[in-house]
């Protein structure tokens, strides 16, 4: 027993001998795997921050209003699923509509005040004209008077794909400007602190980016201050040729609600001064990155009007310019489904009654066509009423006039707007 504890001893202590070397071998091979670690990490965290310093993003903007913000949800993935919460309901009489038709590529419109640099494109990809802004530009229409107090803008937006995190958002203003005084959309002020004005950022995120969500932000100057916040904005159209976005503003007095595509990102309950005459309207680009740039087009101004259509049951009758389609297309834009659902709500309150849908074009295009696209354009308007808000189709008969019943002359844009129209008629 005595001669095994022996033994026992020497090997360990034979061990005791070889640990310390195999400490300071280990400890040796993990020193260099830490030091070549290390210079890795500091390789990337250089290309990290090289990177950072070409695509910074803007600085954040902390909010210091306490409206109700309603944050922008991911883009639906079908129909159904937004048209429940998509309440947005274009004007009906319209104010103002261009699509830039008739100004030549490389021309700015005519009555326009342009600030900077801009001039009008074709955008692969996308059908009609837009107008591009360059970098620290402004546009503002020819003026308005004065709009009303509860009033719709809708316009298209496009950017470059990809676009930098760098480049600024595209503002776009309504304001109570002097009228003695010319505006200069590149100030926040528009050029005079005595001018009340509200802006809407928007911007579509980047692709390329760590952190590539659509945002925006708000800011309302008056004399008696300033009021910001932010908000998101994750629902661009991503496409090869460039990056989409239907932009829809609310105005309901002190209200504003702005939408993307389809998705609601901000409601400002009571924003706006309850006073605030509107007369001018901007859009400003300050800052791209690379070769960023926003493209504007298809803009409709139009005034919201008491709710006409309780005179479908009241009159037998209803007409809308709100139901929008797509260029020389039936196919129904998602900005149309807010309209859509109230008319559905009042069918169902009629109580069985049988209806005629019209659909009118414009007089641009062959005549023969035009009656055939008000057709199909009737027929998408019931198909939508029965597929998505569950209407009979056996009440619903449609009809197409074309161009044969306009209600203005088709001189100007917003004219031809006025007369792309669809009617209810109920049958008595």
């Amino acid at each position: 027993m005595i001669y095994l504890l022996k033994k026992l001893l020497k090997q360990a202590g034979k061990l005791f001998l070889i640990l310390p070397f195999l400490v300071i071998l280990i400890c040796d091979t993990d020193a260099q795997i830490l030091k070549k670690l290390g210079e890795k990490v500091k390789s990337e965290v250089a290309k990290t921050v090289k990177n950072a310093d070409n695509n910074q993003p803007p600085p954040s903007v902390n909010s210091t209003d306490t409206e109700q913000m309603s944050m922008a949800a991911q883009p639906s993935q079908n129909k159904a699923a937004y048209i429940s919460k998509f309440d947005f309901i274009p004007g009906e009489e319209v104010i103002y509509y261009y699509d830039f038709s008739d100004v030549n590529i490389g021309d700015a419109p005519e009555n326009w005040q342009i600030d900077g640099s801009a001039e009008v494109v074709e955008v692969e990809g996308y059908p009609g004209k837009y107008i591009m802004l360059n970098d620290h530009s402004a546009i503002i229409p020819e003026a308005f008077e004065e709009l009303p107090d509860e009033f719709t803008v809708q316009f298209d937006l496009i950017c470059t794909n990809p676009f930098a995190w760098g480049s600024n958002n595209l503002y776009f203003a309504f304001a109570n400007t002097n009228p003695n005084q010319t505006p200069d959309g590149t100030h926040e002020d528009l050029g005079s602190v005595n001018n009340t004005v509200f802006w809407i950022g928007i911007h579509p995120g980047s692709q390329t980016a760590a952190a590539n969500k659509g945002h925006g932000e708000y800011i309302l100057r008056t004399r008696s201050g300033v009021k910001k916040g932010i908000f998101s904005a994750e629902s661009f159209n991503d496409k090869e040729e460039g990056r989409f976005a239907k932009i829809s503003i609310w105005r309901q007095k002190k209200r504003v609600r702005v939408y993307v595509n389809e998705n609601k990102v901000l409601d400002l309950t009571s924003i706006l001064p309850p006073d605030m005459i509107v007369n001018t309207l901007a859009w400003s680009a300050y800052r791209y990155f690379n070769d960023d740039k926003y493209f504007i087009g298809n803009i409709r101004i139009a005034k919201s009007l008491p709710d006409s259509r309780n005179d479908m049951l009241q009159t037998g009758k209803y007409s809308t310019t709100g139901i929008l389609f797509d260029v020389n297309s039936a196919e129904i834009k998602p900005e149309s489904y807010g309209i859509l659902k109230e008319i559905a709500g009042h069918l169902k309150l009629a109580e069985g009654a049988k209806i005629t849908i019209i659909g009118h074009t414009d007089s641009d295009g062959d005549e023969t066509k035009n009656l055939e696209l008000s057709k199909k354009r009737a027929e998408a308007v019931k198909k939508s009423l029965v597929n998505d808000f569950g209407i009979s189709s056996s009440l619903i008969e449609t009809e197409g006039k074309g161009e044969s019943e306009p209600v203005a002359p088709n001189d100007t844009p917003q004219n031809k707007a006025k007369n792309r129209r669809v009617e209810f008629v109920i049958k008595k």
